[in-house]
């Protein structure tokens, strides 16, 4: 699952803009397919911009539903890529 986390705090999972519950359910169905939580690949792209409060939110989020691991990276939305 990948998460783009745009500067006024929006969410994108897979490009589509998704609030944080939506976040949970997808995570916790990931978690649920996989025979051990580690296994669900989660990457997380904060543009540089963003308040770490709301990538805080979503790990708070993401730990809840037993996601253990998650790779990051930054992303610049004016460019187009990520770090």
């Amino acid at each position: 699952m990948i998460v783009d986390i745009r500067p006024d705090g929006t969410y994108f999972v897979e490009s589509v803009q998704v609030d944080l519950n939506e976040i949970q359910r997808l995570a916790l169905a990931g978690v649920e397919s996989e025979s051990n939580s580690a296994d669900f690949d989660v990457l997380i792209r904060p543009d540089r911009l963003a308040p770490a409060a709301y990538l805080d939110r979503l790990l708070n989020r993401l730990t809840q539903v037993g996601v253990t691991r998650w790779k990051m990276g930054t992303y610049d939305i004016n460019d187009g890529g990520g770090s």
